[in-house]
């Protein structure tokens, strides 16, 4: 188990979805001697949300454990979905899951925890967390030990007080372990399938296709779309029009509507002007570093001082294989990142999480890519 160390007769609350990892996370919980509530985020009040309270309840009813929804409606539009949608807008391609878990996971759902006398939050989150040896400081985020359902970059942004409270008690396991698990205590959601931002659909035909999510989410905020141009890069020729900046996300490749007559791919979004930037060479996709901004360091692990650079991994997206970097923090909350070696497809909006080995140093928001250094004359 990850995270604070609950004795029996803690109060425990966990954090249910009703699916396995969840489920699974309550159930050890329960069976290290805790008084367990489980708690469930409302998040809408169409069928998604009803369908996560509704298989939540059955868990927790097998379990037999106390169960509380938590309205959070509102505070998601508002802490959530609001700015989402305020990136695809400009452009940009956000993360709501960097955004919510610490904002209403470990914001909302935690202060609920702690109004029914529960110290601790539990998750079926795929992450770590360590104590350093006689340090004094929260613990440390560390990566999952399964490498292919590892969650710690959607928890980077975790306040030192948040990681105190949290609790991963699966972290330790791969997920088909957790499954087995599941399976062994026969838990209704054991053979659940994976679920994937299931908060935001509205409606059931849509899907999760590249630019279908920021349509969701269009739709749930009822806003306009910002239609404009296609833009070849290199020649400024306009080889099409689309409906909306917000279905566009740097270095995808599917549904362009365009021919360049090779496979093109989207270099640039202006949303100020609505233009889409494409072009069929993968080279101008490149970049040799980024700037980051919103940059949040992990107490023991924060780095030295304004200017000084370090050596450490970042990883830019969730499925982004991590690269060798150096960073240099700028002003407050800034960073300046150079790749060892050239990364394609920085995507503005997304968080940059910054890795030494498996521990998470720290967290910031891609403003922009830095462009390749030019060596030689």
């Amino acid at each position: 188990m990850d995270g604070a160390c609950p004795s029996p007769g803690d109060v425990v609350a966990v954090a249910m979805s009703g699916g396995v990892d969840s489920s699974t996370a309550a159930a050890f919980m329960l069976e290290a001697g805790c008084r367990v509530v489980g708690l469930t985020m409302l998040l809408s009040g169409d069928e998604a949300g009803t369908t996560t309270v509704g298989r939540a309840r059955v868990v927790a009813g097998f379990l037999g454990i106390e169960h509380h929804v938590v309205d959070c409606r509102d505070p998601f539009l508002d802490r959530v979905l609001r700015p989402v949608w305020t990136e695809y807008a400009r452009g940009r391609t956000p993360n709501p899951c960097v955004l919510c878990n610490p904002g209403l996971k470990f914001g909302l759902l935690l202060e609920h925890a702690r109004s029914i006398g529960a110290r601790f939050l539990a998750t079926g989150h795929h992450a770590r967390l360590q104590q350093r040896s006689g340090g004094t400081d929260a613990p440390v985020l560390l990566r999952g030990r399964d490498p292919a359902k590892d969650q710690s970059y959607f928890l980077a942004r975790l306040a030192p007080e948040q990681r105190r409270a949290a609790v991963f008690p699966i972290g330790r396991m791969t997920k088909a372990e957790v499954r087995q698990a599941a399976r062994e205590r026969r838990l209704p959601s054991a053979e659940a399938p994976e679920s994937q931002d299931t908060c935001v659909v509205v409606r059931g035909d849509l899907d999760l296709r590249e630019g279908v999510f920021a349509e969701t989410v269009r739709l749930r905020m009822n806003e306009e779309a910002r239609p404009g141009r296609i833009v070849e890069v290199g020649t400024g020729r306009v080889v099409g029009r689309h409906r909306g900046v917000h279905l566009f996300t740097v270095g995808q490749r599917r549904g362009l509507g365009v021919s360049l007559g090779r496979r093109a791919h989207v270099v640039a979004i202006d949303g100020a002007y609505g233009d889409v930037w494409v072009s069929a060479d993968p080279h101008d996709l490149l970049a040799g570093g980024l700037v980051a901004t919103g940059v949040v360091w992990s107490g023991e692990a924060a780095p030295p001082g304004e200017g000084n650079p370090f050596a450490c991994e970042v990883q830019i997206r969730y499925r982004h294989r991590p690269v060798a970097a150096q960073v240099a923090p700028v002003g407050p909350d800034g960073a300046d990142v150079r790749f060892q070696d050239a990364v394609s497809a920085v995507t503005p909006g997304q968080a940059a999480v910054f890795y030494r080995h498996d521990e998470v140093l720290g967290c910031g928001w891609i403003d922009r890519a830095a462009p390749l250094r030019v060596t030689g004359s």
